[in-house]
């Protein structure tokens, strides 16, 4: 690869990341239970985005199965008491096109940080599909580290799967986001090129994976 094309990935890189950590900033504070809800809603919003756009790879079809699998879960008592669950988003009266806009880098988490969404009817949704999908891609999250460095590396603010030339952790520039950037790339995978209509909800499912203390990898 030439020089100019290096320098042009390095600066494709850093607006990638620039992105993500806007959106990060937007929500990092957010709950438990609202986090939950806004997965549940990024959730649907991004099997909308997959399905208008016919992406049926590996990675798409294992999150529409977790996706179905999260509506079915207890599917009687939520048609029952909560059937808004399984309306189109903007009937439901939810906000919508998050993947979408991240598609098209002008992603605005905000609406989700609205403490109005926090219901039982989103949270325990969002829940199943956390623990589902974290299962489900653990072998990635985990592949070439332990969970306890992953722990570590949250700790101490720095990416866990970027190391130096020797094969050490990198430990410089650390923050809060270093971790989440790393996690979120992950969960994307290589493959993806850092396709950005998986920043929303690979973002909500890092926090939560932090917030949670990484249970679900257990």
């Amino acid at each position: 690869m030439t020089r100019n094309g290096l320098l042009d990935m390095k600066i494709q890189h850093t607006q990638h990341t620039d992105r993500l950590e806007q959106l990060y900033h937007q929500v990092k504070d957010l709950e438990l239970g609202l986090l939950l809800s806004g997965l549940t809603i990024l959730v649907k919003d991004t099997e909308i985005y997959l399905t208008a756009y016919g992406l049926d790879n590996a990675m798409a079809e294992g999150f529409r199965l977790t996706y179905l699998g999260m509506l079915s879960d207890n599917r009687y008592y939520w048609e029952q008491f909560s059937p808004n669950l399984y309306l189109p988003l903007k009937e439901a009266g939810l906000p919508e096109g998050f993947a979408s806009d991240a598609a098209k880098c002008k992603a605005d988490l905000e609406p989700l940080t609205y403490g109005v969404l926090e219901t039982e009817w989103l949270r325990a949704p969002g829940w199943h599909f956390l623990k589902t999908y974290s299962g489900q891609r653990k072998n990635d999250i985990l592949r070439d580290i332990t969970l306890v460095d992953l722990k570590a590396a949250f700790c101490e603010g720095r990416n866990p799967y970027k190391r130096d030339s020797n094969g050490d952790s990198d430990q410089k520039c650390t923050s809060p986001f270093k971790p989440i950037e790393g996690l979120v790339g992950r969960l994307i995978g290589t493959e993806q090129k850092w396709s950005e209509f998986w920043y929303p909800v690979m973002l909500y499912l890092a926090l939560l994976l932090h917030k949670t203390n990484f249970s679900t990898l257990e």
